[in-house]
C-alpha cells in the first residue's frame, strides 16, 4: 500500500460498511487531437458509473455547454450525511477531458447523539491534459456533528486540478453558529506520486479556555481553493491579482473589507499552481461571490459557473 492509499483508508475504518462510488470519463477523440494537447473539438463522455445507496452519482447531460467538459454531481438520498455515514467516491479523468465534480445543495452533515463520525472521502486521478474541477457548495454542520473529510488527487505530469475546500458556521438562521462538536479536513494533490501540496484544518468544541464560537470571532465561513497543474501557469498570477484586488484596503477607506483572504504561488520547482485562502465572511452569500469571481478564468473550459445560485 502506498502513502498516498494509508490516509485515504483510514475513512474506511468504521463498523458501518462504506458506502462506495466510481466513475470513468474519456474522450471519444483521443487520438486524432494528442499530439495537439488540445481539448477543444472532443466530446467527453462517462465510460464508467457504479454507486450504492444512499448514495447517488448523476451526470447532468446539459449542465456544461461544451462537449469536452462533463458534469457529475454527488448526491445523498436524506439530503445529507447522518451519524456513521462513511462515503467514498473515486473518479477517474482520462486524457484530454475536463470533469466538474459539485454537489446540488450544501452538504448537510446531521448531529452526532452517539459520538459517531461521519466521513466522507474523494480520491481523484488526472492523465496528461486532464482538468478535475472540484467545486461543490459549502458543508454545513449541524449542532453536536462530528465531520471527517479526506480528499486525495493523483496528476501526471501534465495533470490539472482545481479544489474547492469550504465550510459554514453551521445553520446560522437557526442560530447555530459554531455548534458542531468538530470538523476536519484534509486535502493532498500528488504529481507522479510526489506531494506537492498537503493542506488540514481540524477543530472542536473540546477547548476548556474558549469555545468555538469564540475563537472564530465573528468569521461565519472559511475555506480554501488551490489550483495545480499546467493549465493555470499563464492564469495564477491573475489569481492572486484578483484577490489582492478584492481583498485589499486603500489608504482612503479604513472600513474593514467584507471577504478576508489571501492568496500565494506554490514554488514552481514543485508545481505550477496558486492557493487561495478564505480566512473570513460574514454570509455565505459573499462567500460564493468571492470564488465564483475566483474561478472565471477557468470557466469557459468548464463550459460554466457550478457556483452560479
Amino acid at each position: 500500500m502506498t502513502s498516498e492509499d494509508a490516509g485515504f483508508l483510514v475513512l474506511q475504518n468504521l463498523s458501518r460498511p462504506a458506502v462506495k462510488g466510481f466513475a470513468e470519463f474519456c474522450s471519444s477523440s483521443l487520438i486524432a487531437h494528442r499530439n495537439k494537447g488540445l481539448s477543444e473539438g472532443l466530446k467527453v463522455s462517462c465510460t464508467k458509473l457504479q454507486y450504492t445507496y444512499p448514495l447517488k452519482l448523476l451526470i447532468a447531460s446539459r449542465a456544461s455547454s461544451v462537449p469536452s467538459c462533463q458534469w457529475l454531481y454527488i448526491i445523498t438520498f436524506g439530503g445529507g450525511l447522518v451519524e456513521g455515514d462513511n462515503v467514498c467516491v473515486d473518479v477517474k479523468v482520462g486524457e484530454l477531458s475536463t470533469v466538474v465534480v459539485t454537489t446540488q445543495a450544501s452538504t448537510k452533515v446531521y448531529n452526532s447523539d452517539e459520538g459517531f463520525v461521519t466521513k466522507q472521502g474523494l480520491r481523484g486521478h488526472v492523465a496528461n491534459g486532464g482538468l478535475l474541477a472540484v467545486l461543490p457548495d459549502p458543508v454545513v454542520c449541524f449542532k453536536n456533528a462530528m465531520y471527517n473529510q479526506q480528499q486525495d488527487f493523483k496528476l501526471t505530469s501534465n495533470g490539472s486540478v482545481v479544489v474547492l475546500d469550504w465550510f459554514t458556521a453551521g445553520r446560522m438562521a437557526l442560530g447555530e453558529v459554531w455548534d458542531m462538536t468538530s470538523y476536519k479536513s484534509h486535502n493532498r494533490v500528488f504529481v507522479n506520486g510526489r506531494l506537492v501540496y498537503g493542506d488540514s484544518v481540524s477543530f472542536g468544541s473540546a477547548n476548556r479556555f474558549m469555545s468555538l464560537k469564540e475563537s472564530m470571532s465573528g468569521s461565519m465561513v472559511q475555506g480554501s481553493c488551490v489550483f495545480i497543474g499546467p493549465y493555470f501557469k499563464e492564469i495564477k498570477k491573475k489569481i492572486l491579482k484578483k484577490v489582492n484586488e478584492m481583498t485589499k484596503c486603500t489608504g482612503m477607506d479604513s472600513t474593514r473589507k467584507k471577504v478576508m483572504a489571501f492568496a500565494s504561488i506554490i514554488d514552481p520547482a514543485l508545481c505550477d499552481g496558486v492557493i487561495v485562502k478564505l480566512i473570513s465572511t460574514q454570509s455565505t452569500e459573499q462567500a460564493y461571490s468571492f470564488f465564483r469571481t475566483i474561478i472565471e478564468d477557468i470557466v469557459p473550459r468548464l463550459g460554466g459557473n457550478p457556483l452560479i445560485k
